[in-house]
């Protein structure tokens, strides 16, 4: 029998925040990424995460050849993903956190290191039974 979401009994209590951000012209991008600067990102991502009160289990990094990287970090809360391409100046990240935790601390620095001329962002709060969608473009 299918869920009716309308209703009380479907809405668990498992509300999450999956927040997408994309940065455009990152002037904080290091083009000729070596071992040394990958070391400096690594740093800056993981004090980014922990401002929050975030909690890295692990990561993982690949690079996709040429200058496109992924940085995917485990959480006690979910997960935190970075995927970075070098020619464009371009960041994503794909944040989905269990629970109700402010990310805004965590965007500040990760803005203040990459320094984006542009970028966008959508939250989507999860696991309500409801979804609901915020964007926004910041210049």
């Amino acid at each position: 029998m299918p869920y009716n979401i309308s209703t009380n009994d479907f809405r668990p209590n498992t509300e999450g925040k999956h927040l997408i951000v994309d940065f455009y012209k990152c002037a904080g991008i290091e083009f000729n990424m070596n071992e040394l600067s990958l070391l400096k990102l690594y740093g800056v991502l993981r004090k980014a995460i922990r401002l929050t009160g975030l909690n890295i289990i692990d990561f993982l990094d690949f690079n996709y050849g040429g200058k496109k990287y992924s940085i995917i970090f485990l959480l006690a809360e979910s997960h935190f993903a970075v995927h970075i391409q070098l020619e464009e100046c371009f960041v994503s990240f794909d944040i989905y956190i269990c629970g109700d935790i402010d990310l805004t601390k965590t965007l500040d620095a990760l803005k203040e290191y990459f320094k984006p001329k542009y970028s966008m962002q959508e939250l989507i709060t999860r696991g309500s039974g409801l979804t609901t969608r915020f964007k926004s473009e910041i210049l």
